[in-house]
């Protein structure tokens, strides 16, 4: 009896025992409080190119094969940075060089993981980093390509110093992988020397090979691809030309801390993309956390152009009553959901076949077995891939030509949706110091004090410092009501297919509304014009940025472009007329820009006009140019106010342009994380009124 115990207080193999020593037939459910962890798949390869017609589809088949999550590519080749999504759902991020298309880094991202994405940070052609959003901590992944043994110590070692500097920027919070090829042997020891490196190494140690060693021990990190007892096929990462020799020199290194959540690491021979490197794959005890994201709403605007869609968003509107902007705000979103839908892109047709693929994987199989038949497949890939895109391009070229001859304004969607635009989605900058920021929160703050510094001027708490009070001025001089023929003609005026404000209305929706809700909007407009009262969609604008040149890291090398509300441009085209005579009438005959008739292509004519008959009187011109930095954003409005009073601007006009200034806040996003900035000078950007200032 006491044996039996003993053998069940070991084990209960697999049957729960109940306390009167008799098995069940079946043991009882257990439900397990603890979320479990889904195999995560992470490797880098060294792909050798992806310029290669057919390579990144090719690539992308492969992770399918190995069901990788993600996948760090040295050597893509690819010039410049990017970042874009393909229509089968993965998420491309590539480092390059400006200039050539040498070296190059890319992780790339396959299905629920590419929208975890929390920042990239293209840090040059050999090193790009990432952060993704991960259960129970975020993950670094810094992707690097290390020179190879003809280069310089200076060049290796600076590479070591800019990945300890990324690693600062981490501030030992995430769970950081830093993967790809190292270009240094590592070797094979039965006795390691180090808690760094496991037994199952590959090849002789060489000196990159014992540097690489000394970072990871300096840094607590951990060689991951040599702690697997696995074949020696599997431990090799490189094969020299003529396959004289076999090295392991790409890796996947983790942080001690964090090991135990690695559950295999070693390549893959099979994976083929004819490349001289095996692919490297860690798998991982790593959940997925969804990230929540704040996605603006697109509606898909292409159904107004539809009658019937019209029809029914005009009768749905209707039925709403709006007797504010909030309220009408809220039922145009309400009804533009229903009726319009979320605007879905059509997903590109594929131009690889399945055809190709089948003799990709013939190829693959013929490697090991027949060098011949390999590079006789090969070819013929090669030449069924410049077939199949050439095929491709002469059908979207004709659809093109189709939509041209029928003047339709679709081309220039159809056009874009056939090339891949690498956008640089990196929010990386600089503090005051210098120091990269690369937490979300932190590089928002930095927004929100760059903007709040350019725009730093004397809080307007006193309208009087601005403007008259109503009573000491002439009713002549106040400013007549707005009119229906005024509201309409701003409203058609309103250009379509541009951004959206603070409120995510388009012009388009504003311009399909029914008679009962533009008669609502036509009455809120007027109530902001002859109380001053303003809606806060109305003073607040929304912020991005735009690098000028290059991989900007610095605030002052952005372009930051407000975008304000719909809405809020009918009531100021509206102004905008009735100032534009005034306004006129001051200006200087020669004075140039923002004019009808006096616009810079006019001032550019004339120019060439005079340097033409100076030329042929053989007589020098000299021309001076200047550019006044930040002008329009550092404009005094104590100023600004005095020149529209001197203007005779009418008086609540000038009321709604102060309202509109002293209260306005815009609000900067960076990747969900929002900040809100003050202005307190200069001219508002994108404002129709705006121009008429200078």
């Amino acid at each position: 009896m006491n044996s039996e115990i003993n053998e069940y207080s070991i084990t209960d193999h697999g049957n729960r025992i109940p306390r009167s020593g008799r098995r069940r037939d079946k043991a009882p459910q257990v439900v397990s409080q603890r979320k479990p962890c889904s195999t995560f798949r992470i490797g880098t390869w060294n792909v050798r190119t992806l310029l290669k017609l057919g390579k990144l589809e090719e690539l992308k088949e492969q992770m399918k094969k190995a069901e990788l999550d993600i996948l760090g590519i040295c050597e893509t080749r690819w010039a410049g940075n990017g970042d874009f999504v393909t229509d089968d759902d993965f998420r491309m991020i590539h480092s390059g060089n400006e200039k050539s298309g040498k070296n190059g880094v890319s992780i790339i991202l396959r299905g629920k993981w590419r929208n975890n994405v929390m920042n990239t940070y293209h840090v040059n052609d050999r090193i790009l980093m990432i952060k993704l959003h991960a259960d129970p901590i975020d993950i670094y992944i810094i992707m690097v390509y290390f020179p190879t043994s003809n280069s310089d110590d200076e060049e290796v070692e600076n590479m070591y110093e800019q990945i300890e500097d990324l690693l600062n920027i981490t501030e030992d919070k995430g769970n950081v992988f830093i993967m790809g090829d190292f270009n240094a042997i590592v070797g094979e020891q039965q006795q390691p020397t180090s808690s760094s490196i496991g037994k199952f190494g590959f090849g002789n140690q060489n000196e990159r090979g014992a540097r690489l060693l000394e970072f990871c021990e300096q840094l607590d990190m951990i060689i991951t691809n040599t702690f697997f007892e696995v074949p020696n096929r599997r431990r090799y990462t490189w094969k020299a030309p003529g396959d004289i020799r076999r090295f392991q020199i790409d890796y996947i290194l983790v942080k001690q801390k964090f090991r135990n959540q690695i559950k295999s690491s070693h390549t893959y021979p099979g994976l083929e993309i004819e490349s001289d490197h095996n692919v490297v794959m860690a798998k991982c005890n790593i959940a997925f956390k969804r990230r929540k994201k704040c996605v603006e709403k697109k509606w898909c605007l292409d159904k107004l152009k539809c009658d019937t869609h019209v029809k029914l968003f005009k009768e749905e509107l209707e039925k709403s009553d709006n007797n504010s902007w909030d309220s009408l705000k809220s039922n145009i979103v309400k009804v533009s959901d229903t009726i319009l839908g979320k605007n879905v892109l059509e997903p590109r047709k594929p131009w690889m076949k399945s055809d190709i693929l089948s003799l990709i994987k013939e190829r693959n199989y013929w490697k090991t077995r027949d060098n011949e038949k390999y590079k006789q497949i090969k070819n013929m890939v090669t030449e069924e891939c410049r077939k199949a895109k050439t095929k491709w391009m002469d059908e979207n070229s004709a659809e093109i030509q189709q939509l041209i001859n029928k003047h339709d304004n679709g081309v220039y969607s159809k056009i874009k949706k056939l090339q891949y635009t690498p956008r640089t989605k990196s929010n990386i900058v600089k503090d005051k110091e210098g120091k990269v920021l690369f937490d979300n929160e932190k590089v928002a703050d930095r927004w929100k004090e760059y903007i709040e510094e350019l725009y730093f001027g004397e809080e307007a708490t006193n309208p009087e410092d601005y403007i008259e009070k109503e009573e000491h001025v002439n009713e002549n001089m106040k400013g007549d009501k707005i009119t229906e023929e005024e509201f309409y003609e701003a409203l058609v005026y309103l250009n379509d297919k541009k951004a959206t404000g603070a409120d995510g209305i388009p012009a388009e929706i504003l311009k399909n509304m029914d008679q009962k809700t533009e008669k609502s909007l036509f009455d809120i407009i007027t109530e902001c014009y002859e109380n001053g009262t303003i809606p806060l969609d109305f003073i607040q604008s929304k912020t991005i940025t735009l690098p000028k040149k290059g991989n900007a890291t610095e605030c002052k090398n952005y372009r930051t472009i407000a975008l304000l509300s719909h809405a809020s441009k009918i009531l100021l085209n509206i102004i905008k007329n009735r100032l534009r005579d005034k306004v006129e009438e001051r200006l200087d005959d020669d004075q140039f820009g923002f004019r009808r008739g006096k616009g810079t292509r006019e001032a550019i004519l004339a120019l060439r006009q005079i340097l033409e008959k100076r030329i042929e009187k053989d007589k020098k011109t000299f021309l001076a140019f200047v550019d006044l930095e930040k002008a329009f954003d550092t404009v005094d409005w104590k100023l600004l106010f005095k020149t529209l009073h001197e203007a005779e601007i009418h008086w609540k006009d000038r009321r709604f342009i102060l309202n509109l200034y002293k209260s306005q806040t815009t609000i900067i996003d960076v990747n969900g994380t929002r900040k809100e900035a003050r202005i307190r000078r200069g001219v508002r950007q994108g404002c129709p009124l705006s121009h008429i200032y200078s």
